[in-house]
Formats: C-alpha cells, sequence, structure tokens
C-alpha cells in the first residue's frame, strides 16, 4: 500500500505542475523542482494514528469493531486497519491496543 501511496503522490505532483511523463524526468529530480518532499504517506499515517486514540479513548461499537473474531474469507486475505497500523509501528496487535490502554489508566491517575 505504501507504494502505491508514493506512486500517487508523486502523480499527484506531476499533473500538478505539468510535468509529463514523456519528459523522462526521475521522481527525484521532479521532487526538486517543485521544492516539496514526500508527505502524503506521512500525513496518511499521522491521521491513522490520531484516528486509532480517537477510537480507543472511547468505550463503544467502533472499539470493539477494531478486534474482531472468527474465520476469515479464503483467498488472499484483506489487510485490516489494526493489521495496517501495527506493521507501521512494527508492534504486534494485542501489544498495540495493551500499550494504549496503559498510556489511558497513568494519564487518568494524573501521570501525563
Amino acid at each position: 500500500m505504501e507504494k502505491r501511496l508514493l506512486a500517487v503522490e508523486m502523480w499527484f505532483l506531476r499533473r500538478i505542475f505539468r510535468i509529463s511523463w514523456t519528459e523522462k524526468k526521475t521522481n527525484e529530480k521532479v521532487l526538486r523542482l517543485t521544492d516539496t518532499d514526500r508527505s502524503l504517506l506521512r500525513l496518511f499515517r499521522k491521521r491513522q494514528m490520531e484516528f486509532f486514540g480517537h477510537i480507543y479513548g472511547h468505550d463503544g461499537l467502533e472499539k470493539l469493531m477494531l478486534h474482531v473474531e472468527g474465520r476469515r474469507a479464503r483467498g488472499r486475505q484483506r489487510q485490516t486497519f489494526m493489521d495496517s497500523l501495527s506493521r507501521f509501528i512494527n508492534t504486534p496487535n494485542k501489544s498495540l491496543s495493551l500499550t494504549y490502554s496503559d498510556r489511558l489508566r497513568t494519564e487518568r491517575l494524573g501521570n501525563p
């Protein structure tokens, strides 16, 4: 998924600044010409983390939906939100939710 986001970001930049693919300019050269850096993936991950914090901070149906148990469909398995997030942070799903729960518990006690 990361590769696709990086590719679409470059496609956006090329479209905005009217740089054709036939001009044979590398992605690095396009970034230098436009005086920008790759920020779409970073923004996407930041918003994922904010959404996770928002959902995990409340007790509700959304929090239950993050950990659905049962049989998965046949074929290539879909990547869940938690799988994507845990792969980004390099932690297993279970420890991700435990880490956030510990943080909430200490904040509620008054130890930020």
